[in-house]
């Protein structure tokens, strides 16, 4: 995987990933859901005069309440995640253990795995499920159950038996619209030559940069960038060769960036950095380097090779027409002033 494929996956997630949206949607549906059923359960059983239950899921009904007004004020909700299925292990936990429950309450359990792997994908799923499993059968084995009946091998078994059956099947679902999901993503955001983004991505992202910008007052700055001279290249070492020069200038470029700079092709030789939270004496800066870095790098079979660069801070309320306008004239200002070199407007 290219040094910055996970950062631009993440990124990208957000914006087209309709795999986000629905875990939002179903998030705040869990959520509600909760709320109706904890404080229905805490009217019951206040009524059945079991107190200690009913002050519990009123308290656990309170913290769903206080987590679904917070999450319908933001678009990034995995912490909101993260402490929703740590509350709902808490319910299972405390029902099971702790207030008399019934053995048909175990079957509870089973909502755990399909909410961990759900909200939080499948590595810290994982992570989850396998701690919980821990904690609750540990628990039952030391005799912490408070029940009117004997926790037996058997119902040890059955209990260990539904969370690997429940954990497997969802993890396998997500693992499997994960990939999926990565697939189209691959194919539909990268270019199939150099693994760079591309021009549609590009697009996206600069969209989304320019509203966290107005957002944090934070500048960004783009660049970029022209091989002089590619299409000698071509001619001399034909097209075989000329693509073995575009996937290794891609990795020096890749090599020279931070992790979250975001390398793009836009087109033939001509590729395009998006540089968050960078100035343009800071992008041009950097522009230096990389140009400094190929003129330096041997690139098999030519040997030497060149690029010009154009470098500009993308300007509050401008269009993504201006924009690429005026990083365009920066490039084209350096090919006119003999190429190999930086200009910035």
């Amino acid at each position: 995987m290219q040094k910055n494929k996970k950062y631009l996956y993440e990124e990208m997630q957000p914006i087209a990933s309709l795999d986000y949206n629905q875990k939002l949607h179903a998030f705040k549906f869990f959520l509600f859901a909760s709320i109706l059923i904890l404080l229905s359960f805490s009217v019951i059983n206040l009524l059945l005069g079991n107190i200690a239950l009913s002050v519990f899921e009123l308290f656990v009904a309170s913290l769903a309440i206080i987590t679904f007004y917070f999450v319908r004020t933001t678009s990034h909700f995995i912490y909101y995640a993260y402490f929703f299925v740590f509350m709902t292990a808490l319910v299972l936990l405390f029902a099971l253990l702790y207030f008399h429950s019934s053995e048909s309450t175990f079957a509870w359990i089973g909502i755990f795995p399909i909410l961990s792997f759900f909200l939080l994908g499948t590595r810290r799923g994982l992570q989850a499920n396998i701690l919980f499993s821990v904690v609750l059968l540990g628990a039952l084995i030391l005799g912490i159950h408070g029940g009117d009946y004997p926790i037996t091998s058997r119902m040890l078994v059955n209990i260990a038996g539904a969370l690997i059956a429940f954990g497997s099947f969802t993890y396998l679902y997500e693992r499997a619209k994960r990939d999926a999901f990565e697939l189209v993503y691959h194919h539909s955001s990268l270019d199939e030559l150099t693994g760079a983004g591309n021009r549609k991505l590009f697009t996206l992202l600069l969209q989304k940069e320019k509203a966290l910008s107005q957002r944090s007052i934070r500048p960004f700055s783009l660049i970029m960038i022209d091989i002089d001279h590619f299409k000698n290249v071509n001619d001399r070492f034909g097209h075989i060769s000329g693509d073995q020069v575009l996937i290794a200038f891609t990795n020096l470029i890749k090599a020279n960036l931070r992790q979250s700079d975001l390398l793009f092709r836009w087109g033939g030789e001509e590729f395009i950095i998006l540089l968050p939270g960078e100035t343009v004496d800071e992008a041009d800066l950097l522009a230096e380097k990389l140009r400094t870095r190929i003129e330096h790098h041997p690139f098999e079979p030519l040997g030497k090779l060149t690029a010009s660069f154009g470098v500009t801070e993308v300007l509050p309320g401008e269009s993504d027409e201006e924009t690429i306008r005026r990083l365009d004239s920066a490039l084209y200002r350096a090919k006119e002033n003999g190429r190999n070199r930086v200009e910035t407007v």
